[in-house]
């Protein structure tokens, strides 16, 4: 008895701790919709620009976020069009989907500028599939927030969403 005892509430903590991831993913899961709403909502790049930094700000915490996009043409002194070296499009042509990490020795660290010194973890977001054309880069000041095991669905997703809206609107 006191064994079964014992495995019904190792079970019911598991069924609590999957009732709370299941609550965290429809929690993350309305947000990419409010994301997508406004990146469908954006009528040109750079309130499509502005859309995706709010929201990755404002909904989902990131309090850095960097867009770069190559090989479209985007709007006369576009950030997001500044020049990517030839070596930061192979990284990131060659990267297979999202990437989380350290923040240390990423070639994509200079991106965010005076900040970038500040920056423990980053996740970085290729975007468009067969063919790469840009990449979204979000950091944190903290080590453990973007780590190398961390599920990367709904950053294929926001890539996604992103990539479509980048590529519809340059």
């Amino acid at each position: 008895m006191v064994s079964l005892r014992e495995r019904t509430r190792a079970l019911e903590a598991k069924l609590g701790e999957l009732i709370r991831i299941g609550e965290d993913n429809d929690t993350i899961g309305e947000r990419v919709h409010r994301l997508a709403v406004a990146l469908l909502a954006a009528r040109d790049f750079a309130t499509l620009a502005q859309a995706l930094y709010f929201n990755l700000r404002e909904d989902f915490s990131v309090p850095h976020v960097v867009l770069r996009v190559w090989g479209k043409t985007l709007p006369a002194g576009s950030v997001e069009a500044e020049t990517v070296r030839d070596d930061q499009r192979q990284a990131a042509e060659s990267m297979g989907g999202p990437q989380c990490g350290p923040a240390d020795g990423s070639p994509f660290l200079a991106w965010f500028g005076e900040t970038a010194p500040h920056l423990r973890s980053l996740a970085l977001v290729p975007l468009g599939g067969t063919s790469i054309f840009g990449l979204l880069a979000l950091g944190s000041e903290d080590a453990e927030r973007f780590y190398p095991e961390m599920g990367t669905l709904f950053l294929r997703r926001i890539g996604e969403l992103c990539a479509v809206g980048v590529g519809g609107r340059t």
